[in-house]
């Protein structure tokens, strides 16, 4: 007997050590692998991060606040009242008839585009490339050929120049080795004032967020999120990114980047900044970065990766609203039923406590498993009813739950949308150099950005379901830039003239030639989003050709034509129909 306990014993040593070497990380994802596969489907408990955060959170800091939890206490919570509005800013002026690539050309700015083409040539000058240097034009239709390449998909770059089933409009407006040139001098950093790793793509960065940032006034409701970025390599930098997502529509308006390497120059600061780090983990941090220039009142909602009861409580403090699941580690002294006793219950049964400064809420709700929340703006009432499968009774039953899961199921999925936005129509080219990852999802995100501005302006009785999808915008402002990128370059000088001077400028240039009419014009081959573009609708006589007028409610006839619309239009002394025919009605 004694030999038989000796050997037991040494098979849980070496468990143990098997349990040591494996990663943490590992081993939770696995558990959590488990329980999802336990799991019929949730809301809340399916968006609950087990991931543990890098660095431990320090409770016994927040613990000397002397918070105190009692479900007596009536949860009255008191933050500042939020009186903005999601608009564009007054700054941001838009044409009067507006295309596609005005909403584009917001964040693709003049700054971004003289930035990326300047770095490109620097480091073409500094690696001896003996090709030509970098122009506007060639950005703009590089950038088009890679808006395409995402959208119309071949098995590798160079078959979209194939005789066989290549591309009409590649093949006309750029040459494979020319793309192949530009791909290879296309940079956003110097080199020779890099300090970090991150430099090659931090300017990019910086310069999208300051753009995104100075678009819209934010709104109340907002979330935090992590975004995964794919890279298959062995150099690339870590780097962490939180867009800044908002639950007024589909997409996220501002995307903020942090970056794992910090440069503190003052040693307080950098003392500071690591108590911080130990009393809201790494990941509250993030979360605290993020609010710089977020209004005061502003309602916020991250996942249990980020949450703590400190940062709950700092937020307070600072007058936001936070809304989070929650780890069991992270919730302090809060003496909230465990998960053991609330399996006990049925599903739909909730626990709470408030603190004692009636500000803060901790809720224990049993769905597939426990879920600890947290928040400092919305309680428990009133309770509503969410429809949920019910593996005895093979069907959907109502369950009871807490009005914190209601509003956080409402606004917690931005970031999610974005990343399901991206990954319908990425820019499918690898490389070598692990920044162009972040450089392709960045012009993605400006895409995304601008149908989202898009739809929020334009009316829907502007707008059909076919071209409100996100591959028509992204096909029209791809094949805009690969065909006429001079047509881009003259809309941008006559915009930023108009912003100065109040009035647009009608001498930007009239040198174009005669296009070639095809034997029957129809006014059903102009299309909507072409037709109401306001960009390159030129009148031209045509001496010996007279034809009816395709506006509505004409039949006159006229030898005036529209050069882009490529339909006749009266215009004369009596009669306007080339106006009334590009104008919204």
């Amino acid at each position: 007997m004694p030999k038989a306990e000796n050997i037991q014993k040494r098979k849980k040593v070496k468990e143990c050590q098997y349990k040591r070497q494996i990663p943490a990380s590992l081993s939770k994802r696995s558990t959590c692998a488990q329980e999802d596969e336990k799991n019929d489907g949730t809301d809340v408990s399916d968006s609950v991060d087990t991931d543990s955060d890098d660095t431990d959170i320090d409770m016994s800091a927040f613990d000397r606040h002397k918070i105190r939890w009692s479900k007596k206490t009536k949860f009255e919570p008191y933050l500042p009242i939020f009186d903005g509005e999601f608009t564009l800013k007054d700054d941001i002026n838009l044409p009067k008839y507006r295309s596609l690539y005005d909403f584009f050309n917001l964040f693709l700015t003049t700054e971004i585009v003289d930035y990326i083409v300047g770095q490109s040539n620097l480091y073409r000058t500094q690696q001896n490339f003996k090709r030509e240097p970098m122009t506007h034009l060639d950005l703009y239709r590089l950038i088009g050929f890679l808006f395409y390449a995402s959208l119309i998909k071949l098995p590798s770059k160079p078959d979209y120049w194939s005789a066989a089933y290549g591309c009409e409009t590649v093949i006309k407006n750029i040459t494979r080795n020319w793309v192949e040139e530009l791909l290879r001098s296309l940079h956003f950093g110097d080199n020779t004032l890099r300090t970090n790793l991150d430099d090659k793509i931090q300017p990019l960065i910086v310069l999208f967020n300051d753009r995104c940032g100075s678009m819209v006034n934010q709104e109340q409701c907002i979330s935090i999120d992590e975004q995964m970025v794919g890279y298959k390599g062995a150099n690339a930098c870590t780097l962490v990114v939180q867009p800044v997502a908002s639950s007024h529509t589909t997409a996220s308006y501002s995307h903020q980047t942090r970056s794992t390497h910090q440069n503190n120059e003052n040693d307080e600061k950098s003392v500071e900044r690591c108590d911080d780090i130990k009393r809201y983990g790494k990941s509250g941090m993030v979360v605290l970065d993020l609010l710089e220039g977020v209004p005061k009142g502003s309602h916020v909602f991250v996942d249990n990766y980020f949450a703590s009861t400190a940062l709950l409580h700092q937020m307070t403090t600072l007058g936001y609203g936070l809304t989070c699941t929650l780890k069991s580690s992270r919730i302090g002294n809060c003496p909230i039923e465990s998960e053991k006793s609330m399996k006990k219950h049925s599903r739909g049964y909730y626990d709470y406590l408030v603190s004692n400064d009636k500000n803060m809420i901790l809720v224990a709700w049993q769905d597939n498993r426990r879920v600890l929340m947290g928040s400092n703006f919305v309680g428990v009432e009133p309770v509503i009813q969410l429809s949920r499968w019910n593996k005895q009774k093979h069907k959907k039953t109502n369950v009871d739950a807490p009005q914190i899961v209601n509003i956080y199921n409402q606004h917690m999925g931005g970031v999610d949308t974005v990343d399901m936005l991206c990954a319908l129509h990425p820019i499918p080219f690898r490389s070598k150099k692990w920044y162009m990852r972040i450089a392709w999802r960045i012009f993605d995100l400006m895409v995304i950005n601008a149908w989202v501005l898009w739809k929020h302006v334009t009316p829907n009785d502007e707008r059909t379901s076919r071209s409100s999808r996100l591959f028509s915008f992204k096909m029209a402002i791809a094949n805009l830039m690969l065909q006429e990128p001079t047509a881009i370059e003259r809309r941008i000088s006559k915009a930023l003239a108009w912003q100065h001077s109040s009035s647009e400028s009608d001498n930007d240039g009239n040198n174009f030639s005669q296009p070639k009419r095809k034997k029957r014009e129809s006014a059903l081959n102009v299309s909507i989003i072409s037709r109401f573009d306001g960009l390159e609708h030129w009148p031209q006589l045509q001496q010996n050709v007279r034809l009816r007028c395709k506006n509505e409610a004409c039949k006159l006839k006229t030898n005036v034509f529209c050069s882009k619309c490529k339909v006749h239009l009266c215009l004369n002394v009596t009669r306007n129909c080339f106006k009334e025919y590009h104008s919204k009605k």
